[in-house]
């Protein structure tokens, strides 16, 4: 099992420089890409490794002699359940994304896509037809007792890395959640404008944009160094991003029935400024 995790590591690191290569590739900027601090991917170690206990307990189904057709089909099948999972669990835990295939073709829920499976199922190939024997070559030379010390000293680098993530997100939440009740009081703030100075409402785009920006601002200077790295590397959409949709059409319809009750009180040119910029509350 030592070895295994050592393996597990390694290919981590491979999937991390993977990743980053990739991506820093298409957009033209350094990415450091992974769910943790340190330079690795677990989901590629964990994919890789399931792939050679695979070969080792079940030889008749997955193994170097096997045919590639049954190779890729069951890697590719094997990864895309694995990263549908890590996703959801992801997001379930932490209310964030760190891939999003939306924009790409054949996708599921975002989470899996047609043409990542297919190069996860290649790399199953690879894996199984290279890396098994040299797995096994390897194993038939190595020192157990080197192997356990190894496997114990990144066991524990790994344990300190996923301690400090899991705190920097559990922290990040929290401020995210402090976020969204300031904005909620600054929404109601508009209400309340709408509803006892309408003299005063017709600046009130510059003024949300002011106030939200300064908002914005202020938490930014207190995110840590380490919850803004966690940030560059996330992303929010599906119920999270909806939720959030939904309350800020749902201030915005609030404040336009109030605004709709005291038409009276406008100017046409005043009443058409203040409901169009209501149509948009998250801009």
């Amino acid at each position: 099992m030592a070895l295994y995790f050592i393996e597990f590591i390694v290919l981590s690191l491979a999937g991390w420089v993977y990743e980053c290569t990739y991506c820093t590739w298409r957009t033209g900027k350094w990415q450091n890409r992974g769910f943790l601090y340190g330079p690795i991917c677990p989901i590629y170690g964990a994919g890789a490794v399931a792939a050679l206990l695979l070969c080792h307990t079940l030889p008749w189904l997955l193994s170097a002699d096997a045919p590639l057709w049954r190779i890729f089909l069951i890697s590719a099948l094997f990864s895309a359940v694995l990263e549908y999972s890590t996703s959801w669990v992801l997001e379930r835990l932490f209310h964030a994304v760190w891939w999003d295939y939306t924009n790409m073709p054949l996708n599921l829920n975002g989470r899996i896509c047609l043409p990542a499976s297919t190069l996860f199922g290649v790399m199953g190939v690879l894996i199984v037809r290279y890396l098994v024997p040299l797995e096994a070559a390897i194993s038939a030379r190595s020192i157990p007792l080197l192997n356990e010390t190894v496997s114990l000293l990144l066991a524990f680098w790994m344990g300190i890395d996923m301690g400090l993530t899991v705190d920097s997100l559990v922290k990040l939440g929290e401020r995210l959640d402090q976020m969204e009740q300031e904005f909620n009081e600054s929404m109601e703030s508009r209400v309340e404008q709408i509803k006892n100075a309408p003299a005063a409402l017709a600046a009130s785009a510059k003024a949300r944009e002011q106030a939200l920006s300064s908002l914005a601002a202020r938490h930014l200077k207190l995110v840590p160094q380490r919850q803004r790295y966690l940030l560059s590397n996330m992303s929010f959409r599906g119920t999270t991003r909806r939720a959030m949709g939904e309350r800020l059409q749902g201030a915005a319809a609030v404040m336009k029935r109030r605004l709709e009750d005291m038409r009276t009180q406008y100017t046409p040119e005043e009443y058409d400024f203040l409901y169009n910029d209501l149509d948009n509350p998250g801009d």
